[in-house]
């Protein structure tokens, strides 16, 4: 099942029905505060002999997030908010 955004009669996307949309899609308030919070608490990480290795913020978003049981469907429906 995919996440689409809502949007009006125009085309333009309404914020509000949208996020009360993405919690249904998640199952509840809890887990979409759940993953803002994974998301506010997630840096970029730079690790390794000389620096080479580097993950963004968006890779180590979804891996934390996959960890905590999030789909690739929930995470993906996560960064497409508005």
């Amino acid at each position: 099942m995919k996440f689409e955004l809502v949007k009006d009669e125009s085309g333009k996307i309404e914020e509000g029905k949208s996020h009360e949309a993405f919690e249904e899609f998640l199952g509840g308030p809890r887990r979409a505060f759940n993953i803002l919070k994974i998301w506010q608490d997630t840096n970029h990480t730079i690790y390794g002999k000389n620096h080479r290795y580097y993950k963004t913020k968006d890779q180590m978003f979804r891996e934390r997030a996959m960890r905590q049981g999030y789909t690739k469907d929930e995470i993906d429906a996560f960064l497409i908010l508005p």
